[in-house]
């Protein structure tokens, strides 16, 4: 009888704790988690207070999901936003650090109160290791392609759980699918003789050009270019020669990198191309991050390339106002018409100089 008594009070005790922990989850956040990039499944802080990435492209989208990105504590400082940093997050130098993303330590971070790591590529896994060994809560966010663009941003929302998170995911979705469609219905109307060949180049320096695998291929495609591969060995990089690019003869050249346009456009090298000619040997507008880049900014892409490459099947969108509604509704930033030109016509290497 005794030990019947016991067995009792044992699964009572159990059943008690049972209902308790589930009690606990689903009043309360202790123990959420989420389900990174990798699929991995990363225990979350209760409340996220303080967050570092070392991920370039996480900037923009952190910076889109966290206003004023007020919980950041340290971020990779970029040549392509160091000028936007400042002239869009005011005060941002109070409470976030700037860190070389190739030498910062797992102490440093440690020592900034960092709840959450954002992070990407293998090359962070020893830093990873360092961190999660200590309780910070490293969670991946690599991006590839849109669909990975997409689901990148709702598990930034989900570590983040904040309305205003969910607000602007909400909205940027809706934005997202608006331009897509609109330049996919566009680019039907573009006779298959007035299609463009297009080049996108690292930069006019690299001359590293893209494989069918990666996202130059896919925004191209997408707006109606006929892209031109690099080689024909599969490869995601190929580094190329003058040579080489005087064969393929391309109608565009897009750099993915920051260029002086006017010093290039005057080169011997490259003046003799028809893309220079025509105008059309550009560097891609970036603010945050390059739009030719699979993170927040990639919608613009679309309309920017339709309006550059196809002004006549532009259609009704005008490039100018898309752009500053964008920045205003994503980051709260009132863009000038000036910075805005020089963004689209690839002279933005001059802003904030």
């Amino acid at each position: 009888m005794k030990k019947i008594l016991a067995a009792i009070l044992c699964i009572t005790s159990l059943l008690t704790m049972l209902v308790m922990t589930a009690c606990t989850a689903d009043n309360g956040k202790a123990g959420r988690t989420v389900v990174d990039m990798q699929g991995n499944t990363i225990v979350l802080p209760e409340k996220v207070e303080k967050y570092t990435t070392v991920y370039s492209s996480a900037v923009p989208m952190l910076a889109m999901l966290d206003e004023d990105m007020a919980h950041c504590v340290m971020y990779p400082k970029s040549s392509w936003f160091e000028y936007w940093e400042f002239a869009m997050f005011d005060g941002i130098a109070d409470h976030a650090q700037r860190v070389n993303k190739r030498e910062v330590t797992a102490e440093q971070i440690i020592a900034s109160g960092t709840e959450v790591f954002f992070w990407n590529k293998a090359s962070h896994q020893e830093l990873v290791n360092s961190l999660t060994a200590v309780g910070i809560a490293c969670v991946n966010v690599q991006v590839n392609t849109t669909a990975d663009l997409l689901k990148a941003l709702e598990i930034i929302t989900e570590v983040l759980d904040t309305d205003y998170a969910r607000n602007q995911l909400k909205k940027y979705k809706a934005r997202f699918s608006q331009y897509e469609e609109y330049v996919k219905e566009q680019v039907k109307l573009i006779p298959t003789a007035e299609r463009k060949s297009v080049l996108v180049l690292g930069n006019v320096d690299t001359l590293v050009g893209y494989g069918a695998n990666t996202y130059s291929y896919a925004w191209t495609t997408l707006t109606g270019l006929n892209y031109i591969l690099p080689s024909n060995d599969g490869a995601n990089e190929v580094t190329l020669n003058m040579e080489q690019i005087y064969q393929f003869a391309p109608d565009v050249i897009v750099a993915n990198g920051i260029f002086d346009v006017p010093t290039t456009y005057s080169d011997p090298t490259w003046s003799v191309l028809r893309a220079t000619q025509n105008n059309l040997l550009l560097s891609n507008p970036s603010v945050l991050d390059f739009w030719s880049m699979p993170t927040a900014e990639a919608p613009l892409q679309y309309i920017w390339a339709l309006n550059k490459f196809y002004p006549q099947y532009a259609g009704t969108l005008k490039l100018e106002e898309e752009i500053i509604s964008f920045y205003k509704e994503f980051y709260a930033y009132e863009m000038s018409a000036a910075d805005v030109e020089a963004i689209v016509n690839g002279t933005h290497f001059l802003i904030g100089k």
